[in-house]
């Protein structure tokens, strides 16, 4: 893996330091280096020819915005085939998966659709006709997803999903905070809960 850049260390280092303090801080972003380093020696970078150009139009759009009495993923499918085929050439579906909360954004399966919005199959027709980009969402799991139930219970094959800091804001707050270590290495924040005395 190619070094942090120092600004954008700093940045980050920062930004750590202001959300948990100095020590916290240091041992999240120590923790955050590892990770990345491991996860750059397992992953290569594609085919950087496969990236997205100016050429590219894009619809970003909830899988369920479009409704009529068909699930709401075949009514996109049929809507973007009817009015899009020949204007756009990808579409970026926003969470489909099952969820329980944040509209679509605290995923608690990634291997499952919504059932209310549509299946596999809905999806796997829209990749006939469009380029998918599609928001896995993997930086921000419920607490009912099994990555973070296993993490919880201490399985060493979930050790490195999340970074754990134990941070407890003089008076106001008492957090459990966990950063998910995959893809894009965001906060997801577990069992808030605020005891203001």
């Amino acid at each position: 893996m190619q070094d942090i850049p120092r600004r954008i260390e700093t940045r980050i280092l920062k930004k750590l330091h202001f959300l948990y303090g100095r020590h916290s801080g240091e041992f999240a972003f120590r923790n955050l280096k590892r990770i990345l380093e491991d996860f750059s020696l397992l992953y290569k970078i594609k085919d950087a020819r496969k990236k997205f150009t100016e050429r590219d139009i894009i619809l970003i759009t909830y899988g369920d915005m479009i409704h009529d009495d068909r699930p709401p993923l075949h009514t996109l499918v049929s809507f973007a085939r009817t009015y899009l085929k020949s204007k756009i050439n990808t579409i970026h579906v926003l969470p489909f998966f099952k969820y329980h909360s944040d509209r679509g954004f605290s995923i608690i399966d990634h291997r499952m659709t919504d059932p209310k919005q549509g299946d596999w199959e809905d999806i796997k027709e829209l990749g006939k006709d469009f380029n998918l980009m599609i928001d896995l969402v993997i930086n921000h799991v419920s607490d009912r997803h099994r990555w973070f139930q296993e993490f919880r219970k201490g399985n060493p094959d979930y050790r490195d999903f999340f970074i754990y800091i134990n941070f407890i804001p003089p008076k106001l707050f008492n957090f459990s905070l966990v950063l998910l270590n995959l893809a894009s290495f965001s906060l997801v924040i577990s069992n808030l809960a605020i005891s203001i005395s």
